[in-house]
Parts: structure tokens; sequence; C-alpha cells
């Protein structure tokens, strides 16, 4: 490897420096001689004749080398950057997207102004442009900087997809479908509110968390047929029956070249927590912020909600009880509340219970069993809900299941195990996996068997308690142990489940599957906690057990009037906590 060349050192030209060099030229003096006498080349003085005029225009200090082209800056454009950041802030803090356009638009319009507020000629004369180069280095100056916003996110399970794939060919040849039988759908949520994902920041924050995107939207689903020679009508599902534009523009549904469907409860719209939402704020306007009367108005606006329902219903009406209390009781509101607030109430059974005088991790309350002896070391705890299984015990209910919602499921499943999980109901099971099918929880769910649920539900209230066991029986043993809606580790054995079954009677059975069959996303919680029962007396009772500072809820009093109303003996078992002695340990 050669010796490493030593780069030539560079003369720098001052400004007045170049002055003479052109001067000399003017002159009569020839370029070479020139650049030889300041130690020049000839192609150096040839780059610097060009720009004569505005050197020689130039008034420059001693020293000074270069000529910049910036144009001059004044108190106006520094004050319309100030703003501008104080401006890009708190769209920051109210996470608004600010990219590069918004901001040069927003430049040009806050200088503008100032400008108008600054009166005088050399203000008047003034230019700003908010160009790409000035964006550049009001970036450098500002220090912002460019981010991509953490938002939403979704993926596609490929190894499903591909597997569903060989099935569905599968399925097609062994049905012997034809093209012109196979239809494909396509579903689009088309969203005209889209939100940017790109925002610029201030220096001090590292990233900006992204925006709940925009759920309003048209659903579009379009078909074809697999030869491709037929098309269906494509069909439009919108929140809106009648939307505004339609109004508007005076435009005939029928008329347009899709079929228009309206859908308000549709997953993306929530609409089955309205009803929370509604008892929040009215809590809120009422407990928080002293507004009674603004509470009263949300009340009002969600009783007329037809998407609340059963216990956010009722949690509104014992609030509008509330703040009427001091209405005049010929008030109109108040006589309506009254009547649709009214419930049976039912019965109270008040229990005591021996409190360990240790505390159990993760326990609130726990009793001691009354068969425990005096030693520590023999001591049975239990729970409230056991506790009062051991007190049914002792009063003539020899078997009991503390299993809360899972036990009228389980007797429901049981019951409807046919028409619940009914193959040939479309698209409700997709995966051999499923425990339920997938509309369930909807209103679909009896719309789309309402005839088979109606006509069960008939012939179970005339069934006597023989056709009833041989109808768990056959459940029992075609699908016992499988993954489904029946919790088989509440019941023993098949004689278990038979003899609660007969305590209830067909009556009281056909009235609680009544109520899970139509609302079932509103109705499989709030069930009492035990059913304790007497196969020799065929005495069932249900009980609803609360501990020390426990109150009922909505959705458990309502179960409580419903279960009462079809003439079953229901309670409630109220535990009270009394002091035990400190329990001594034995010695031997």
């Amino acid at each position: 490897m050669g010796p490493k060349k030593h780069g030539v050192s560079r003369t720098v030209l001052t400004i007045n420096t170049k002055r003479e060099m052109i001067a000399q030229v003017e002159s009569g003096q020839k370029m070479a001689d020139v650049a030889r006498q300041y130690g020049l080349n000839r192609s150096t003085v040839c780059t610097i004749l060009p720009k004569k005029d505005i050197i020689k225009k130039t008034q420059a200090a001693e020293g000074v080398t270069k000529i910049t082209s910036a144009k001059q800056r004044n108190a106006i454009h520094d004050k319309t950057e100030r703003i501008l950041l104080v401006w890009i802030n708190e769209r920051e803090m109210k996470r608004d997207i600010t990219i590069k356009p918004i901001i040069q638009e927003k430049a040009r319009e806050i200088f503008e102004k100032l400008k108008e507020q600054t009166p005088g000629s050399s203000s008047e004369e003034l230019e700003f442009k908010a160009t790409t180069g000035w964006f550049t280095k009001f970036k450098r100056r500002s220090v912002i900087k460019h981010v991509l916003m953490h938002g939403e996110s979704a993926s596609a399970d490929k190894e499903a997809i591909e597997k569903y794939c060989l099935k569905f060919q599968e399925f097609i040849e062994t049905e012997g479908y034809r093209p012109q039988q196979i239809f494909n759908c396509d579903e689009t949520g088309l969203f005209w509110k889209r939100i940017l994902n790109h925002t610029y920041i201030t220096k001090d924050e590292k990233s900006v968390p992204g925006h709940k995107h925009m759920k309003d939207r048209l659903t579009l689903l379009l078909g074809a047929s697999a030869s491709g020679d037929m098309k269906l009508k494509p069909l439009l599902v919108y929140h809106s029956e009648n939307p505004r534009a339609l109004k508007k523009n005076s435009i005939i549904k029928s008329k347009l070249p899709v079929m228009w469907r309206s859908n308000q409860r549709a997953w993306v719209y929530c609409q089955d927590y309205k009803g929370r939402w509604y008892d929040r704020l009215a809590l809120n306007l009422e407990q928080h912020l002293k507004q009674p009367e603004k509470a009263l108005k949300a009340i009002k606006s969600g009783l007329k909600d037809t998407n609340v329902r059963v216990g956010p219903r009722y949690s509104l009406l014992t609030r509008a009880l509330r703040i009427t209390k001091s209405f005049d009781e010929s008030d109109e509101f108040r006589q309506q509340i009254l009547k649709d607030a009214a419930v049976n109430e039912a019965p109270k059974v008040i229990i005591k219970g021996r409190l360990c005088p240790r505390p159990v991790i993760g326990r609130r309350h726990v009793f001691i069993s009354s068969s425990s002896t005096a030693d520590i070391d023999e001591v049975t705890v239990l729970g409230v809900e056991q506790l009062s299984i051991e007190h049914y015990r002792e009063n003539g209910f020899p078997q009991g299941i503390h299993g809360e919602g899972s036990t009228f499921i389980s007797i429901y499943a049981l019951l409807f195990w046919d028409i619940i999980y009914d193959g040939n109901i479309p698209d409700v099971f997709i995966s051999p996996y499923q425990t339920h099918p997938l509309d369930l929880n909807s209103e679909s769910f009896f719309l789309n068997r309402k005839d088979q649920i109606l006509n069960h539900l008939k012939t179970l209230k005339q069934s006597t308690n023989e056709a009833l066991r041989e109808i768990v029986k056959t459940t029992w043993e075609n699908h016992h142990g499988q993954a489904s809606l029946v919790s088989w580790d509440h019941f023993t054995d098949l004689e278990h489940v038979q003899g609660l079954i007969c305590c209830f009677g067909s009556d009281i059975l056909s009235g609680i599957c009544e109520r899970l069959a139509k609302d079932f996303r509103f109705t499989r919680s709030g069930v009492p906690d035990l059913v304790v029962w007497n196969p020799e007396t065929l005495h069932v009772k249900i009980v609803e057990v609360k501990g020390p500072g426990d109150k009922l809820s909505s959705k458990q009093i309502l179960w409580l009037d419903y279960l009462i109303q079809l003439g079953a003996d229901a309670e409630v078992c109220l535990v009270e906590a009394v002091g035990s002695k400190k329990l001594r340990k034995e010695t031997f």
C-alpha cells in the first residue's frame, strides 16, 4: 500500500479579496496572472467573475467569505413560529393529527393575522409562503419530529384459513354442489371518517397513543355465484332506517341499487352496554355533580330506549324513585315509575354464623362449621353459601348446590339440548370446540328458533315428572362429559339431577327456560346462589345468600321476583356474623 497523500490546503477568499481580483481583471490583466498572484488556479478566477455584479454590490465586513441568499427574518416571522409551536402542543394534548400540510396552512394563517395586527409599510411588504424549505428549517429550529401513532391492529389466522379451505372443498365434493349453486359473499365496512396514523409531536414526547377508530360505517355485502353467471343484489346495512341524507335529497330506498337494511344492535355500536352507560350517567349527575334534574332527564331517555333492559332498566327505575321522592304523589311520571318498579319482595331468613377468629387469605367472611369441635386443628371453615347449605340441610333439605347461574343454565341446556345445538341453523357453529352457538347472546337466538322453542316450552309445561326424567336421561346418556353449557360436575350422577328436575315441576322449569331462551344475554346473571331440595318430599327452595354488608343487585331482585311469580319457593338468606371465643389448642 502506497504512502498516504496529504490533502491540499484550501485557500479561503474573503469578499473584499474577490472584489480586488475582479477589479484587476477589469483593468486589463490576464486571469492567469491574477490567479498566479493569489496562488490560485485560473479556473477559480473563472468561477468568481460570473458573480461579479453581486460581489461588487455587497457591503461585507472585513473577513466575511460567503454571501447567503436567506431572506431577512423579522419579529413577525419569529412570533409566527412561537404561536405555531404552542398550537402544535395543544393539538398533541388533544391527540389530534398534525401533518405537514396542516402545519403549513396554519402557519400562513397565523402570519396573515399578525401582519394585519402590525400596521406599517414594512409589514405590508412582507411575504411568507410556508414552503417546504421553511418547514424543514422550522422542524430543526423547534425540534419537532414525525412519529407513527400506535393504534388498533388485527391479524388473520392463516393456518386456520388453509384448513377451512380444504374442509370446504371436501364438503362441496361430498355433497355434489355445482358452481352455479355456490355463492361467494364478501362483507366490507366502509369507514368514511378515516383517521390518519402519523402526526408531529414536540421533542419532550417519545410517542403518542393512537385514536379509537371511528366506528360510523356502512356494511356492504356483495355476492356472486362461483360460475360467474349470477350476482346478488348488494345488501347495505346501516344503523339508521331512514337517514337524514335520504330524506334531504328525496331519495326513495326501494329505488336504490341495493337492499337497504338497518341494524341498531350491530356489534360495532355496543348497544348492549347502553343500559350500563345510562345508569352511570345518572349516578354521576345525581351523586357527584348534584344535578338531580339532569339525572332525571337522563333516566327518562334511558327508559325510552329499547336497548335498556332487565337489570340496568330496574336500576334506572329505583334511582328515579329516589330522585322523585319529594314529588307530589299525584305526579304522572312518579306514578308510572312506582308501577314499573313494583316487584314481589322475597321473604328473608336470618341465620347466625360464628366467625373464624383467624383471617383466611383471599376470603372476606369465613365461618366455623356447626359440626366443628373446640380443637383448632379440627375446625372446618365455610363461606356464607356453604354455611347456608349446612343450615338448610339441618332443616329438611338434604341436597343442595351452590352454582348460581350455572345451575339454571345446566338445567336449561339439559332440557333444550336438541334446540340449542341444532346444526341446521346457519353460521352459528364454525368450530367443533364451541360450547354454545355464536348467536346465544343475541336476539337472533330466539328469532332463529322461535317455533321450536315455543313448541318445546308448551310440551314441557304439560309434561309429567316421568316425561321430564326421560328428557334429561336422553341428554345425559348421549352427551355426558361434552364441553357445553352444562356444568356436569354439579351433579353426582343422573339420579341426582333427575331428583332436582322432579322437585321443580313442569311450570317452574318451563318458566325458567323461557326466560333464558328469550334473553340469555341479560338473564344469565343475577340467578340466586343456592338450590336446595328434598327428593322424597319433592320440595325445592331457591335461595339468594347475603353475607354481612352485602345487598341485592338489580338483576338478583328481578330474578327473585320472577321466580315468585312462577310460584317457586324463593327467599333471601341473610347471614349474620357473631363473635367466637378464641379456640384453644389442646395439648397432650
